[in-house]
């Protein structure tokens, strides 16, 4: 036996304990000297006590012979290449309501056609016979500019499940703007999952960031959406695009949520990248991955302070097969041409595509374009492979490698010893109020 090598330590200041966490189980325990050391120096003679099957179970203690590496690869490549889902991000249209400076879409006026109907139906129904689950997300441009396009589309695909007897599920990703006008019927018909709406701050900032394309204000009217949906039941996923030139302001955002009283909203933090350099937000604005980090940490303590959620819940580090659906086979994003791409950040750019529902036959780029993603190995890069956070970043958003040469290190890394205190503080805090 033999200590993993993803453990991290993170000594106490007070009774002379440490915590313990590791990447690979994503388990976290408070350990005295004792257990420190059973860990750090495990021998063979040891008593085969209770505490020893804990630290096993728990993945602290590996057997000699358990190569960790091999382990994380195959949950890994056991997730990239599932059949038990396909998932279709879909936008309907590339045409947009807003003006937001930071947005990585070149706008074009683009709506998908009736023509187009079938083939993305047919490509549902190819896949409806061998999966579990068929998942749909509606995104644009802005999706509630094609309400008829949707509930078409949502008609056809949910028919095609019945057939098939598999399960449907439906999300969106809007800016919420439209939500009142389009009413709440539309949504209890055609999504059946979370919806993504952005409050870039309190009023004064977002709408400087979301305005209009006239530069008319938004936050109130996307705010009384929200608490349309709320009202109906709907999981809201309320995101806040952060950057130098909003950080400052997350805590007023905060109070006005926390005064509207939503039941189903869960808030987090999106960072602003440069994306495919095809925006106008100057580098000046963008927060280094640090800075971000730093930033997230603190939005995550506020919202547990004001009663919108668990410190645990937007801190502790998540464990996923995949960093994303671009490195999955049976994830699409379709473009209202009938472009087929694996990275909504390609969306629009024709030479990122991997192929054209009208197409027949893929052209050598077109191959390219799907292998660069499908068949991105983060185990190939010897920065990654190193680095004990492995389990958890996996190597970050592919699209960023692909364009940058290197990996984008997962934002808790940056400050995993504080967020792992902060953790185990609001813990301790839970079990003497329990």
């Amino acid at each position: 036996m033999r200590e993993s090598r993803y453990n991290f330590y993170v000594p106490l200041e007070e009774d002379d304990k440490t915590l313990v966490y590791n990447a690979l189980s994503n388990s976290l325990i408070e350990a005295d000297e004792e257990t420190v050391e059973l860990i750090k120096n495990y021998r063979d003679d040891y008593p085969d006590s209770e505490k020893f099957k804990k630290l096993c179970n728990l993945g602290f203690i590996v057997g000699k012979g358990f190569d960790e590496i091999t382990y994380l690869k195959y949950s890994s490549y056991q997730a990239k290449f599932s059949m038990d889902s396909l998932s279709l991000t879909i936008a309907p249209t590339l045409r947009c309501n807003f003006a937001c400076p930071y947005c990585y879409e070149e706008e074009q006026n683009i709506s998908l056609e009736e023509s187009l109907f079938s083939g993305l139906n047919n490509l549902v129904n190819m896949h409806a016979s061998n999966k579990e689950n068929i998942n749909i997300i509606w995104y644009g441009g802005e999706p509630l500019l094609e309400i008829t396009t949707i509930s078409k589309l949502t008609e056809l695909f949910k028919e095609t499940c019945e057939k098939n007897n598999v399960s449907y599920t439906a999300g969106m990703i809007t800016n919420g703007y439209l939500v009142e006008d389009v009413g709440i019927e539309f949504f209890k018909k055609n999504i059946n999952s979370h919806i993504q709406i952005t409050l870039d701050g309190p009023p004064q900032v977002h709408d400087q960031r979301r305005c209009l394309k006239g530069g008319q204000p938004t936050f109130w009217k996307i705010l009384d959406g929200i608490k349309m949906l709320d009202k109906a039941g709907f999981t809201i996923s309320l995101r806040c695009n952060v950057d130098r030139a909003n950080s400052a302001h997350l805590k007023e955002l905060i109070n006005i949520i926390k005064d509207a009283s939503l039941k189903h909203c869960h808030v987090h933090l999106g960072h602003v990248e440069t994306g495919n350099k095809s925006c106008d937000w100057v580098d000046e604005k963008y927060l280094e991955i640090d800075d971000f980090a730093s930033s997230y940490t603190e939005f995550a303590l506020l919202l547990a302070q004001n009663g919108l959620g668990k410190i645990r819940d937007g801190l502790y580090p998540q464990r996923n097969g995949n960093y994303c659906g671009a490195c999955t086979m049976n994830s699409y994003v379709i473009g209202p041409n009938g472009d087929i791409f694996k990275c909504w950040n390609d969306l629009g750019f024709e030479s990122k595509r991997m192929l054209n529902l009208k197409s027949e036959l893929k052209t050598a780029a077109d191959w390219k374009n799907e292998w660069d993603y499908t068949m991105h190995d983060v185990f190939e890069i010897d920065k990654c492979v190193e680095c004990k956070f492995l389990p958890v970043c996996l190597g970050g958003c592919p699209h960023f490698y692909l364009n940058n040469g290197e990996p984008k290190c997962d934002k808790v890394s940056f400050n995993l010893e504080s967020v792992l205190k902060k953790v185990y503080q609001e813990s301790l805090a839970l079990e003497k109020s329990s």
